[in-house]
């Protein structure tokens, strides 16, 4: 009956047919155990880069940088609003009509 018929007693499993059967097991044996050891390396890979602490630490003092630039600007604002109002109010103390005191006795 041939090949098919290979398993159909215990007693009768030739060499041949345990080799056949190890060329197919082994394989896929081998290639789980390579899957279950490789792919979580790889996922680990991308959802943990290892650049990614540097990334944050670049981000934090770009976003600190920027908070300095800004206070910065904001306060030579104000001086300059300071130095504004100021000169106005002296334009304006200069520009006011002098009150003079009539010194003058002669109310009638």
């Amino acid at each position: 009956m041939g090949k098919l018929n290979v398993f159909n007693n215990l007693n009768e499993i030739s060499l041949e047919a345990i080799f056949g059967s190890l060329t197919i097991i082994l394989p896929v044996i081998s290639s789980l155990i390579v899957a279950f050891i490789e792919i979580p390396k790889i996922i680990a890979q991308y959802l943990f880069n290892p650049k990614e602490d540097r990334y944050i630490n670049s981000t934090i003092e770009n976003i600190q940088n920027y908070d300095r630039s800004m206070f910065q600007m904001e306060y030579n604002y104000q001086q300059v609003l300071k130095n504004i109002s100021s000169n106005r109010l002296e334009e304006e103390i200069e520009l006011s009509p002098v009150i003079e005191e009539n010194t003058n006795d002669n109310v009638v």
